[in-house]
């Protein structure tokens, strides 16, 4: 891809629809406000993911990622997907900058994530459940913004992240 005059927003995130349903949801009200917004979602590669996001018209990234382990032998397999999703985030990045990326939640939007704060691009989160999941605790300090479901979610996370509640975003009906 080539960059364009266009603003670019990369959502980075999926695995399941509660983490994919709101970052569409949000995306496709931005295409309505800003119809020349490039938007590309940045997942797992798991075709539920990618059906739902070219479905909704929208480009699709699959990165390497893979959900914390829970045994030791799983541990370099962990750390060897995990860092190349970030590698090749980073390289997507570079070559097709975003002005602004939305990690909509789960282990498939680390990599991207964390190639955003690297370069500088704001990072804003989307957070629908009262209690935030391991990788949203994790880069709530480096976001620009939370953006949560519920006035409890911040209590779950460092009260220097900056957190504003804004509801659960839901898609329009067609």
């Amino acid at each position: 891809m080539t960059p364009t005059a266009s603003p670019h927003v990369v959502f980075s995130g999926g695995g399941t629809g509660g983490h994919l349903f709101p970052g569409l949801a949000v995306a496709e009200r931005l295409r309505q406000i800003c119809p020349n917004l490039r938007i590309t979602f940045a997942g797992s590669g798991k075709p539920f993911e990618k059906e739902h996001v070219e479905a909704a018209q929208f480009d699709y990234l699959a990165l390497p990622s893979r959900a914390l382990p829970r045994r030791l032998p799983d541990l370099i397999p962990f750390l060897a997907e995990n860092l190349s999703g970030y590698r090749m985030a980073g390289n997507f990045l570079d070559r097709d900058p975003a002005a602004i990326v939305i990690g909509t939640g789960g282990y498939a939007s680390a990599g991207m994530a964390r190639a955003a704060v690297r370069r500088g691009i704001p990072l804003i989160l989307l957070e629908q459940n009262v209690v935030p999941g391991r990788v949203t605790r994790w880069l709530a300090r480096s976001a620009t913004r939370v953006c949560t479901s519920f006035e409890e979610t911040s209590r779950h996370l460092s009260p220097r992240c900056p957190v504003r509640v804004t509801g659960n975003p839901i898609r329009l009906a067609a």
